[in-house]
């Protein structure tokens, strides 16, 4: 039986799965092999144990995820200001002694913040890799995507102000 091959997992038969058949993917009731031009990408040929090629999966998949991560750091400029207003807002905390509780919700915010950069960063390479012309659609994706960005901002700044100024005015009234 032909087997396709996903970096998750391998794929057999798609009435095994219990998914429906899709004419593009599947020759009658076996699936076309699909072999990954990635070298990371184990394949269950290889002749490792089904855990280990588990384990060795997630770590390539780690790691693109770290390669991801780097590219935007390495070239969107909003990313490094997300980071250190996001450095800042981790001290100010650490300074005015937050409750866990307060913490917990700054992490999730500075993290809501930083995927909708990712997604963004995503988006438009997408829609760079799609087409390089200037397509009214085009535009619209970037936007949005940018959209998206900018409401995650605005809603980190007021948690920011609603989690830290009144214990910074507490504070600051203590010291002067």
């Amino acid at each position: 039986m032909l087997q396709s091959v996903h970096p998750f997992g391998v794929w057999g038969k798609s009435e095994e799965r219990g998914l429906p058949q899709n004419p593009s993917f599947d020759c009658g009731t076996t699936s076309i092999a699909l072999r990954s031009h990635r070298p990371d990408v184990l394949r269950e040929d290889d002749g490792l144990p089904k855990m280990k090629q588990f384990f060795l999966s997630r770590l390539a998949s780690i790691r693109h995820a770290f390669h991801g991560w780097w590219y935007v750091l390495r070239t969107q400029h909003n990313a490094w200001i997300h980071g250190v207003v996001a450095t800042a807002v981790i001290l100010l905390g650490l300074w005015l002694r937050l409750p866990v509780r307060d913490w917990a919700t700054l992490v999730l915010t500075i993290a809501m913040v930083f995927s909708a950069e990712f997604i963004n960063t995503a988006i438009e390479a997408v829609v760079d890799l799609a087409t390089t012309e200037h397509h009214p659609l085009a535009k619209v994706g970037k936007d949005v995507g940018a959209a998206a960005v900018l409401i995650a901002a605005l809603a980190a700044m007021l948690v920011g102000l609603l989690l830290l100024g009144p214990p910074l005015l507490v504070k600051l009234k203590e010291l002067f």
